[in-house]
């Protein structure tokens, strides 16, 4: 449980990981895309990448407190959306992320840990 306490009580210590999910059958299905699609370049790199971020909170916030550096926030960080862009997996894979956060369970045991620290 350590783990998931240090979710909560440490953004701080996941800043470089920009707070990003991926669920691995989200994974399995990009690399099943990738076997199937006809690529020109064999060896395209692609993020995968959940839809949302793993804390549920806006990543503007999140880059503002935690990486007070970055001078140009990216438009997707309005919401709690990944500030992990998988849209070349999007738009050559036909990727779209399927299980969020919530629905897989770690937004349920981060919430259980908040209440207990309370």
């Amino acid at each position: 449980m350590p783990l998931y306490r240090s979710l909560i009580t440490d953004y701080a210590s996941w800043h470089r990981e920009l707070w990003a999910f991926v669920d691995a059958r989200d994974v399995a299905i990009a690399h099943r895309l990738a076997l199937e699609v006809n690529l020109k370049n064999s060896h395209e790199a692609f993020y995968i990448s959940g839809q949302h971020n793993w804390t549920g909170r806006e990543g503007h916030a999140l880059i503002i407190k935690f990486r007070p550096e970055v001078r140009k926030i990216p438009a997707n960080a309005a919401g709690a959306e990944s500030l992990i862009s998988c849209d070349k997996a999007r738009r050559l894979l036909g990727y779209e992320p399927k299980i969020r956060v919530r629905r897989g369970g770690l937004t349920l045991r981060v919430a259980w840990h908040r209440d207990q620290q309370q």
